[in-house]
């Protein structure tokens, strides 16, 4: 699902990027899902871990990652 949204735009730019450039991603993402966050507070949980993590502005399709994660906890 990470690698689908690509918020950081890797793998979108072409073969060699590691699969694993979001692993660190995971855990503050089941943390985020673990309190059963609305689409717009869970996004704004993504955008702020992608913007500490790496230190980019605010990535686009945040909200749809959002609601793709939290049809997977449904």
């Amino acid at each position: 699902m990470l690698n689908e949204w690509d918020p950081i735009g890797v793998h979108h730019i072409g073969p060699g990027w590691p699969d694993d450039e979001y692993d660190d991603l995971i855990l503050p993402v089941l943390d985020a899902l673990d309190v059963h966050p609305s689409v717009d507070h869970l996004a704004a949980d993504l955008r702020e871990v992608v913007e500490r993590d790496y230190g980019l502005p605010t990535p686009t399709g945040s909200h749809d990652a959002a609601r793709s994660l939290l049809a997977l906890v449904d």
